[in-house]
């Protein structure tokens, strides 16, 4: 008996779930640190053979938010936004240790698309080293397809 044939023990279905286990660290979108920046302070277990979906209800849960209330983005505020909720989490890149970013807001759902409009100003300082200053002029404006 070759032992692919074999059938599976429990054993076989602990190293399977335990290969997959993955620890996902995010930040509380209502405090940020003394600087700004996100603290990736809340941990939680999940297998990453699950979808995008039940992490978010996992999140929502435990940040006491709506479903549709916040914005995943992958490993930071500059991320890729988070949105297939039908993916697996291991499709997204998303595997142990893994850090997401959270933010107010609606998210963004398939075939949307976020336009942020800006205003640039040249700025020269006295070296005559010139440099850009951008304006932020509205609320990024979602646009579905």
């Amino acid at each position: 008996m070759c032992i692919r044939d074999r059938p599976k023990t429990k054993w076989d279905e602990e190293f399977e779930t335990e290969k997959s286990r993955c620890f996902i660290r995010f930040n509380n979108p209502a405090s940020l640190t003394s600087d700004g920046s996100p603290e990736y302070s809340i941990e939680i277990t999940s297998d990453n053979r699950l979808s995008l979906r039940d992490l978010r209800i996992r999140i929502a849960e435990t940040l006491a938010l709506a479903f549709d209330a916040f914005i995943m983005r992958k490993s930071g505020s500059f991320g890729q936004e988070l949105r297939d909720l039908d993916q697996p989490l291991n499709e997204l890149g998303i595997f142990n240790s893994c850090n997401v970013y959270i933010e107010f807001g609606r998210p963004s759902l398939p075939g949307d698309y976020k336009l942020h409009f800006h205003i640039a100003t040249i700025l020269t300082n006295l070296d005559s080293i010139e440099s850009v200053s951008y304006t932020h002029l509205t609320l990024p404006t979602i646009y579905s397809v």
